[in-house]
């Protein structure tokens, strides 16, 4: 009987379906899809209503099971309440709920069985992969429920997050888009790193702030480059603080971990016929290894030398590398018996003569089994992704496990030769001919990106590249690039592609003419300058009224003065210009060329003070004009 009467249920479904009486699929804009892409969802014309009628505050509950001891979920439900209240303008709630959010993470082994019955789940093909999720909504006794249920507690996380972008405004109120997901991530590991370049480098505090907003799209890991410690030996009181203080946040959210670096070649190096240099660097990597980090990352890429001392002792530096790399993992496996090494070689790309090579064998070979090998693929920007290349790398280093330290974001590159606003992988023409599709199965899916640009902006590329670390498969980046754009801003979904117009096109026009005038200052040129210097700091002050995003005002606000600034001088240079060779050679060497070496003084020493705390501040564009206008002058001088 029970058989025949579930039987008739699904008939009577169907018929309801096919009659128009169930739920309506619809394709909606990429803008409104969840970022990452799931890997199944289906959503429908349905809109569930948050808020009564003649009224803002929003009605709804959500629960979370187990309701104790699981910080990642009393985080999805923080982070649900936070967009609901940011959305609806008050965080007062009506307590005549018109959905019922329920939050699940499921236990492992048989107790799920019973877990699952007991609240009466659909079950789901991503509960079987680790942090997978599915959403599934239903209405009973007419009120919604939506139940988010997580193969484990990070699952249950990032379920609440996909339903969180499902939120939107309407002319009635605040409502909710029914859909139906299923989704789990293709990469294990899905990580970071903060801005590494020397006087554009992220502010301790940014890399702090990005380390939160890196769950909301789903990385579970987020990396502190090494350049925050000048010193290892001697780490500054500032460092310490700033590495408990993610590593505590961390911690207390459950929802990723903290990968921290540390490069003995960089600043002060390492001697390592000293074992208390080694027992002090494990010292340090134990203070994360203790508060909850389970890689860390060993870095002698870029800078590495042989101190005389170790030269006199090991001969070559891989001899030198791998007695660093035993010693140390003998010292933390005291305290940490299954901890995570990963190295960064000098060589973490295909070798380019037969030292490298030499350098690649004897590491690898000399290293514990244990060990994995960073490595950028075949150069140190790797746009194309081969098989072949990464096979021959890993059986250069002995075959050991590989992690995937990406650079290609900054590709292709903008003004200052770094920066600009890409969607990840944007300029390979066919990711299907490559290995970008599979990668993570060369890497045991772990990957760790590379930063090119101030925090704030860099949200839209590190969300496109998020958008490929859950869902390779079917990665598109075009169609990632505008879902970023209109994930930017929750409260605002044109803030993202005001942002990407004022770097992608505004400033690096400016930047364009600027280099071009310096080149060969003309008074056609000066007036194309002046209107796109205008053009910025009209999308400047459109920002500031569409956005509450202090950080990010602050953080564009010194890409606007520069220009200003520079602009009386090239004005004053025209002018002088039109008095004759003379008047023109005296304004470039005596008032022009000081003046932009003032202000290259001013950026420069702004990059490490209040709003100016990361961004443009190397000075390489006013570098850039000094050394052309330096040039002209000497031109000027022969005539």
């Amino acid at each position: 009987m029970r058989r025949n009467r579930g039987l008739a249920l699904l008939l009577l479904g169907a018929i309801l379906t096919a009659a128009g009486c169930g739920p309506k699929r619809v394709t909606l804009p990429v803008e409104q899809q969840i970022l990452p892409l799931p890997k199944e969802a289906a959503y429908y014309e349905t809109t569930i209503p948050l808020t009564q009628p003649n009224s803002t505050k929003p009605a709804y509950a959500i629960e979370v099971h187990p309701e104790t001891d699981h910080p990642a979920l009393e985080a999805a439900a923080r982070d649900f309440r936070n967009w609901v209240a940011a959305l609806a303008g008050t965080s007062e709630i009506d307590s005549s709920a018109l959905l019922r959010v329920r939050v699940f993470s499921l236990p492992e082994g048989k107790a799920r069985s019973a877990f699952v019955k007991k609240y009466g789940l659909k079950k789901s093909n991503a509960w079987n992969r680790p942090e997978g999720y599915s959403l599934r909504f239903r209405k009973t006794g007419g009120v919604w429920t939506v139940d988010v249920v997580g193969a484990d507690d990070r699952g249950a996380y990032y379920g609440v997050e996909s339903l969180g972008q499902l939120l939107l405004k309407t002319k009635d109120g605040l409502a909710v888009r029914m859909a139906s997901v299923n989704d789990w991530p293709t990469y294990s590991l899905r990580a970071f790193k903060s801005q590494a370049f020397e006087g554009s480098m992220w502010a301790m505090k940014d890399a702090i702030r990005m380390a939160d907003w890196a769950p909301h799209f789903k990385y579970n890991a987020f990396s502190p480059c090494y350049t925050h410690l000048a010193d290892f030996k001697n780490p500054s009181p500032e460092y310490l603080a700033f590495l408990d203080t993610l590593l505590a946040r961390a911690r207390r959210n459950g929802t990723h971990r903290i990968i921290p670096e540390v490069n003995v070649y960089y600043g002060n190096t390492i001697v390592i016929s000293w074992p208390h240099e080694i027992r002090n660097l494990a010292n340090l990597f134990g203070r994360s290894l203790r508060a909850g980090s389970r890689e860390i990352m060993l870095q002698f890429d870029d800078f590495a030398k042989l101190s005389p001392q170790d030269k006199q002792t090991f001969g070559t530096l891989a001899r030198a590398n791998v007695a660093l790399v035993e010693d140390l993992l003998g010292y933390l496996r005291q305290d940490f018996p299954s901890v995570n090494l990963w190295v960064c070689p000098p060589v973490y790309f295909m070798p380019r003569n037969e030292e490298q090579k030499q350098y690649l064998l004897d590491f690898g070979k000399g290293i514990d089994s244990t060990v994995s090998v960073v490595w950028t693929g075949k150069v140190v920007t790797t746009l194309e992704q081969r098989e072949k290349d990464i096979l021959a790398y890993q059986k250069l280093v002995g075959g050991h496990p590989l992690v995937y330290w990406d650079n290609t974001l900054k590709i292709p590159p903008g003004w200052s030769n770094v920066f600009r606003c890409n969607s990840y992988l944007g300029t390979v023409k066919n990711l299907d001919s490559t290995a970008w599709r599979d990668l993570y199965r060369f890497t045991e899916g772990r990957f760790v990106g590379n930063t090119y640009g101030p925090s704030e902006i860099y949200k839209i590329p590190l969300a496109t590249m998020a958008d490929y670390l859950w869902n390779p498969e079917a990665y598109d980046p075009d169609r990632s690039f505008r879902m970023a754009c209109a994930r930017f801003d929750r409260a605002n979904p044109e803030l993202g592609s005001l942002v990407a117009r004022f770097a992608n096109e505004l400033h690096q026009k400016v930047y364009d003419l600027r280099v071009q005038f310096c080149q060969d200052p003309t008074v056609d040129k000066l007036l194309d300058l002046k209107v796109a210097v205008e053009r910025l700091q009209d999308a400047y002050i459109e920002l500031t009224t569409l956005s509450r995003n202090q950080a990010l005002l602050d953080q564009l606000r010194p890409y606007v003065e520069r220009h200003v600034l520079v602009l009386p001088y090239f004005e004053s240079l025209m002018r002088a210009k039109r008095q004759g060779t003379n008047a023109y050679y005296e304004e470039l060497s005596r008032v022009v060329i000081p003046g932009l070496e003032a202000i290259r003084e001013h950026v420069v020493k702004k990059k490490g003070e209040g709003e100016h705390k990361e961004g443009v501040f190397r000075g390489a564009l006013e570098k850039r004009n000094i050394e052309d206008l330096k040039k002209l002058a000497d031109k000027v001088a022969r005539l």
